[in-house]
């Protein structure tokens, strides 16, 4: 799937596009119900689930230390399994199709996020600033940009993402650095942004509302927020990154982002 013209320019535009129904739930459902096996006890997001070697590291919590090493083989085996799957979906080629349709270049991903946001847990009261994604790749030319496809509905009350249309235009803005989740549960995460003044943040700030299996495309310096999720129902989607294909970006030292060939 390409888009078309008008989804192209809304783009270019806003900095950001919803392409609806993008990937069917068949694609994704049985992966869903995988990975909520892989999680710590805060239901913390899980960084670069695609990569085993992560997400064992930051899902140890669920480890079954006291079983059978038969049954510790078993649980590494199938966390390998699903990284692949993550992987696979993240190479998902109507998505791919799409990304290389809007920038009109071949593209690499980067990194990858399972973001929680459980109800009852901590993390489900966490909101980001507003921040925008390439303050941490530090992309100099616009290349960078982040995806999420969401497996649930998401809206305003259960910690869906809020966008600053058009800030994307700014170029990489000044930011206030803020520690992150993983380092103190209780953060507000997010590099916070400094709006230009000739922008009026709190007029243009614009709540998004999606369905389970939309797909939402940040342009890397579109300042985007989200709100705590304060409802009883779960908001789960899979974010990730990518830069057109040979473009800068700073790796992290957490994030440890790397270029991932697509085809």
């Amino acid at each position: 799937m390409k888009v078309s013209k008008e989804q192209h320019d809304f783009y270019w535009e806003n900095g950001y596009l919803i392409v609806e129904n993008l990937v069917s739930s068949d694609v994704w459902t049985d992966l869903l119900s995988d990975l909520r096996e892989f999680h710590d006890d805060n239901w913390a997001s899980v960084m670069n689930p695609d990569r085993p070697e992560f997400l064992i590291s930051q899902c140890m919590d669920k480890f079954p230390k006291d079983e059978k090493i038969k049954e510790q083989t078993e649980w590494i085996k199938h966390a390998f399994d699903v990284s692949e799957r993550v992987r696979s979906l993240m190479k998902n080629e109507g998505i791919v199709s799409v990304l290389e349709s809007l920038y009109e270049e071949d593209v690499s991903a980067l990194m990858s996020h399972i973001l929680w946001k459980e109800p009852g847990s901590p993390y489900a009261n966490q909101w980001w600033h507003p921040h925008q994604d390439n303050s941490y790749a530090k992309n100099p030319a616009g290349k960078y940009f982040t995806t999420n496809l969401f497996f649930q509905d998401a809206y305003p009350e259960n910690g869906m993402i809020n966008i600053y249309p058009g800030t994307h235009k700014y170029g990489l803005l000044p930011y206030k650095p803020q520690v992150s989740y993983h380092e103190n549960i209780g953060a507000v995460p997010g590099n916070e942004t400094i709006f230009p003044e000739d922008y009026d943040a709190e007029a243009m700030k614009t709540d998004l509302r999606v369905k389970s299996g939309d797909f939402l495309i940040m342009h890397g310096n579109c300042v985007h927020g989200s709100y705590p999720n304060k409802t009883d129902k779960s908001r789960a989607l899979l974010s990730a990154s990518y830069v057109t294909k040979g473009a800068f970006f700073e790796p992290g030292p957490s994030a440890q982002r790397k270029e991932i060939p697509l085809k």
